[in-house]
């Protein structure tokens, strides 16, 4: 995704990538006319595809859509995810709450709205945390010490 993202980004907008159809759309995305700034934070914390942990979360992922018939869990509503095994339900859950969570950002931005989509940086970050449990002690600082000198948070 990275490379789509330097490939086909624009300024002044973030990329909507669908990769279920290989589409992608130009979403408005200015935050200095926001009176805001984009914060990128390196948090010098490495990750290691290889150790097996990415895919584990994909298996898991995929073990679940195929539990409730699915294809993938693009299009399953969460209270759908009930019928799932307790071992599934997480990894599940933050997929389809993340999904729903860029529809709604992606509205947002497209109504001018920037400042409104804080509340879903927040849950993204907390959802990756205890969902899909992806974060670390570093990430976790990083996002409340920029919540406290005031980055976009829940209003």
């Amino acid at each position: 995704m990275d490379q789509a993202a330097a490939l086909l980004a624009t300024a002044g907008h973030a990329l909507l990538l669908d990769t279920h159809t290989g589409t992608h759309r130009q979403v408005p995305f200015d935050p200095a006319a926001d009176g805001l700034a984009v914060l990128v934070v390196d948090t010098r914390v490495r990750h290691h595809l290889a150790d097996g942990q990415y895919g584990a979360r994909r298996a898991a992922v995929e073990k679940a859509a195929a539990a409730l018939g699915r294809p993938s869990l693009r299009d399953v509503p969460l209270d759908a995810l009930a019928a799932l095994d307790p071992e599934l339900l997480p990894r599940a859950r933050h997929v389809v709450t993340e999904i729903a969570r860029v529809r709604e950002a992606v509205a947002l931005l497209d109504a001018g709205r920037l400042r409104a989509i804080g509340p879903l940086l927040d849950a993204s970050h907390a959802s990756l945390a205890g969902d899909y449990q992806v974060s670390s002690p570093e990430l976790d600082l990083a996002c409340s010490t920029a919540r406290a000198a005031g980055a976009l948070a829940p209003a």
